[in-house]
């Protein structure tokens, strides 16, 4: 069995910590952008709630799909 140094755990470990950080940045921003756009513009959001409603559910699904996708692909690029 391989047993890591001391070092090597704590280089481990800030790693893990480092991503965590990113994460938790990532999702305030998230959080921040959707509540920015809903503190500017209520009504276009309120209006856009409702179109979204009357839309197919595969539709949202494939816009769902294609909007993640685009995300990971502008991460990917950065991180790379």
């Amino acid at each position: 069995m391989i047993s890591l140094s001391f070092l090597e755990k704590q280089e481990s470990l800030k790693t893990i910590i480092n991503l965590m950080k990113e994460l938790i940045i990532a999702i305030g921003l998230l959080l921040f952008i959707e509540g920015i756009l809903y503190a500017l513009f209520p009504s276009k959001m309120k209006n856009m709630l409702k179109v979204i409603e009357k839309m197919p559910i595969g539709q949202i699904r494939t816009g769902g799909f294609l909007f993640a996708l685009i995300g990971f692909a502008i991460v990917w690029y950065f991180k790379s």
